[in-house]
This record gives structure tokens, sequence and C-alpha cells, in this order.
């Protein structure tokens, strides 16, 4: 059991970690864990997923009873898809940046080493989640295949 004094020791300390007390950081702090919103998982009812889902129904009866795994694996497919857009989405935003800034011009290859460059550990991050998807999606596409 905590003692008393651990208590309001406890207490003090919690009014001093009340968080940013400005507009901005209050802004800023709201974005901390919004980069890219992979880590966010997809819903059940996610338009792709259903959409997949219904084309890998499709091929259901050829693997048998299989219909979660053929669910399972569309929902890595479209977890995939949702890496690849927002690599995308990150170049194009880093590129667009690059175009509204002051710098001297540069060739279209200039610009995409650049942008490339700037958001190597943001890319290092979404490869963590493809290669969980994709690793995912093999092993149920080699166990479908072997029904």
């Amino acid at each position: 059991m905590t003692s008393e004094a651990k208590i309001r020791a406890n207490r003090r300390n919690a009014l001093q970690s009340t968080g940013p007390k400005t507009a901005h950081g209050k802004a800023q702090s709201r974005q901390n864990s919004r980069k890219h919103g992979l880590a966010v998982p997809l819903g059940i009812d996610d338009v792709e997923v259903q959409e997949l889902t219904d084309v890998m129904a499709e091929l259901e009866r050829m693997f048998g009873e299989v219909r979660e795994m053929i669910r399972s694996a569309a929902k890595d497919q479209c977890e995939v898809t949702r890496v690849q857009r927002a690599r995308a989405d990150m170049l194009n935003e880093q590129i667009g940046k690059m175009l509204h800034s002051e710098a001297e011009p540069v060739t279209a290859e200039e610009q995409i080493a650049t942008a490339m460059a700037a958001i190597v550990p943001d890319l290092e991050a979404l490869d963590r989640y493809e290669r969980r998807a994709v690793s995912s999606l093999r092993k149920k596409i080699r166990k479908l295949q072997g029904q």
C-alpha cells in the first residue's frame, strides 16, 4: 500500500505536469502521434477491406472454408497499400515544400533526391509497417496455396 506521504508527493508533482499551456503548444502536442496514421489499425468495416474480401471470397470455393483467412489476407493487402500511399504522400509533401522554398531551381532528379534524404527517418518507420504486413500476407498466401 502507498504511504500518505507518497500520495501527497505524487499529487504535488501532478500539479506541475499539466502539459502545454499556450495555444501553440497545445496545437503542437495534438500532432505528436499523428505522422502517417499507420499506427491506427484498419477497421473490420473498412471499405477497402470489404472490397478485397468480396473479390477474394469469389476464390474461396477453390480453397474450401477459409473465409477468415482470406479476409485477413485482404486486410494485410490493404495495410501494404496504406503504407505505399503514405510513402507517396510524404514524398509529394516534401517536394511541394521544396517547390515553395526560396532556394535556387534544381532538376527534378535533384528535387526527388533532396526530398528523399529529408524524409529518410520517416521512411524507415514506414518500412516497419510494410514489412510486417507483407510478411503476414505471404504467410497466409502460402497457407492458402497448401490447402
